[in-house]
């Protein structure tokens, strides 16, 4: 299966395809967007924020139970809320990058998927 692009700039993968830049900016996102206060704001995100910021947990000994569970799977990086997500492989025994994947709040998700999805001009075909 082969894919091609309408758009003749999204013609060519590019040279670097496979390799990471754990430090490429989000720039769907205007420079004076406060994430951290949007996660803490944020319903998905604002629990476990609390939690590894002061080690305060929820009243609701469910939800309490479910941040102490996942909480290893976070971190805080410069005040921002990060998943640490490790790719899964039949192959356990190799050792496996863990990524840093910046949990983005329920407010900004829509213009950072607009700005990232492809035109409609742009759609995939089959060939």
């Amino acid at each position: 299966m082969k894919f091609v692009y309408q758009s003749p700039s999204c013609s060519t993968p590019p040279d670097n395809i496979g390799e990471t830049d754990d430090t490429s900016p989000l720039t769907a996102l205007s420079d004076d967007t406060d994430i951290p206060a949007a996660q803490r704001s944020c319903p998905d995100f604002k629990d476990t924020v609390e939690y590894l910021d002061t080690g305060t947990l929820p009243d609701s000994d469910v939800t309490a139970r479910k941040v102490i569970l996942e909480s290893d799977q976070y971190t805080m990086v410069d005040g921002r809320l990060h998943h640490l997500y490790t790719p899964r492989h039949k192959n356990k025994h190799k050792v496996h990058p863990v990524i840093q994947q910046l949990c983005l709040p329920q407010t900004l998700r829509d213009d950072v998927t607009k700005a990232y999805s492809p035109a409609p001009k742009a759609l995939l075909q089959y060939v």
